[in-house]
C-alpha cells in the first residue's frame, strides 16, 4: 500500500519497464477517505506471475494447504526452457469459473 504519492513512483522507478506497466495495471485505489490525498495498492496476487490458460493449456496448478490459508504454485506437467507458464485463473481460490470468457 502506498500514501504518499512519491512512493509508489519510487517504487515503479527501480522496477524494469514492462514490469512498471504490469504494475501500474494492477494498482488501484483501495479506499476513498477525504482526508487522504492518496491511498493506492498493488495487487499481486497468485495469477500476477503466470498467464491464463484457462483449463485446456494450464501447466501450472494451485494446491490448497488444509492447515493455513497458503497455495503453492506446482507444475503440472514438466514445463520446457523458454515455454509460457501458464495457469488457471478461475483454480486454487475456490472457483469454479475457469478463468475464461
Amino acid at each position: 500500500e502506498f500514501f504518499v504519492r512519491d512512493d509508489l513512483n519510487r517504487y515503479l522507478a527501480v522496477l524494469p519497464t514492462d514490469l512498471a506497466c504490469d504494475v501500474i495495471l494492477w494498482t488501484y485505489n483501495i479506499e476513498e477517505d477525504p482526508t487522504k490525498d492518496f491511498y493506492f495498492s498493488v495487487d499481486l496476487d497468485l495469477g500476477t506471475f503466470c498467464n491464463n490458460g484457462g483449463s485446456d493449456h494450464t501447466n501450472l496448478v494451485w494446491e490448497a494447504n488444509k492447515h493455513v490459508d497458503v497455495y503453492a504454485a506446482v507444475a503440472a506437467r514438466d514445463i520446457a526452457a523458454g515455454e509460457e507458464v501458464l495457469c488457471n485463473y478461475g483454480s486454487g481460490a475456490g472457483d469454479e469459473d475457469d478463468g475464461e470468457e
